[in-house]
């Protein structure tokens, strides 16, 4: 980490080269990063006993489990109509006591339900399921469901994949932040709690611009060195939130003219998940574009 009031002019973000002919669009979190958000909001049970971890689930013989819901679901209509895949492959890594039933399936603007691929696994293995983004013009997204036939089941590590670009954009996150400190830290150890997500991060550029210093709070210090020379600790006068993202955007465009900023709020219940999905979607668009999120009600994350 360094800490500067003045601009960080030895900085550099650049493209990568891809790494895999396969770009990670989303993961299949099945809880979330906090006991206050509801797990029904990345895979609901419909039937049956379960077990979870972040990103692997555990069913009892008979149990069956979906992903259509607001984490869960692949935003196929979005992918079809503003980026350049043609196709979506899940992928998801199954331990079954005897057999296990993977479906994919999709919607329509009308919310009918569609079988899109279907495969059964004895034991243990990776189940394979694509679907072509040409169906989606006017609505609709993508969901799994695993049924545990007989015997418990354990789905983890589910991954959507599109193909990969010849090169990937670097990634940078600017934080405004003003007197609120231990929000703030906290929004920057949900960012290194994620590894996968740590390792995509190209440089993280905290504003602060209070009388409360961040950098002051024990928890900041604590994930301060996973990020290495990626986190910028910048202070400067309050400008309010306009002055605060701007000098963010200003330090990752001196550093590279074709970086993606995210801009993030201090006070944010982070998902991290969402800087890799943001970010995959952003480097296949057809266009340069502007991608928003949508933000859950932090008091009841039930409700946007």
């Amino acid at each position: 980490m360094d800490t500067a009031n003045a601009s960080v002019s030895d900085v550099e973000l650049t493209e990568h080269r891809a790494v895999s002919d396969r770009l990670v669009a989303q993961r299949g979190p099945f809880t979330g990063t906090s006991p206050i958000v509801n797990d029904d909001l990345y895979a609901v049970v419909k039937r049956g006993g379960s077990t979870r971890t972040r990103f692997a689930l555990h069913l009892h013989a008979g149990a069956t489990v979906h992903t259509n819901t607001f984490f869960g679901r692949f935003p196929a209509s979005y992918w079809q109509r503003w980026t350049t895949a043609a196709e979506v492959t899940a992928t998801a890594r199954i331990d079954a006591a005897d057999h296990c039933r993977a479906q994919l399936l999709a919607s329509d603007i009308g919310g009918h339900r569609r079988i899109i691929a279907a495969e059964v696994i004895t034991g243990s293995g990776t189940v394979t399921l694509t679907a072509k983004l040409d169906k989606f013009a006017d609505g609709g997204a993508l969901w799994l469901q695993f049924d545990a036939l007989e015997g418990g089941v354990t789905v983890a590590d589910i991954e959507w994949t599109v193909a990969s670009p010849e090169t990937v954009r670097p990634v940078a996150i600017a934080i405004c932040t003003f007197n609120r400190a231990d929000d703030c830290a906290n929004t920057v150890a949900a960012l290194a709690s994620d590894e996968r997500v740590l390792s995509s991060l190209d440089a993280v550029y905290v504003v602060d611009q209070g009388t409360d210093p961040v950098e002051t709070r024990e928890l900041f210090q604590q994930v301060a060195p996973k990020f290495g020379d990626r986190l910028h600790y910048l202070r400067q006068a309050n400008l309010g939130g306009a002055g605060g993202f701007s000098r963010g955007l200003y330090e990752a465009s001196a550093a590279g003219p074709h970086a993606d900023v995210l801009l993030m709020d201090d006070d944010v219940l982070c998902e991290p998940e969402s800087v890799l999905r943001l970010s995959a979607f952003a480097n296949m668009t057809t266009d340069p574009a502007l991608i928003g999120a949508q933000m859950l009600f932090l008091y009841n994350p039930n409700y946007l």
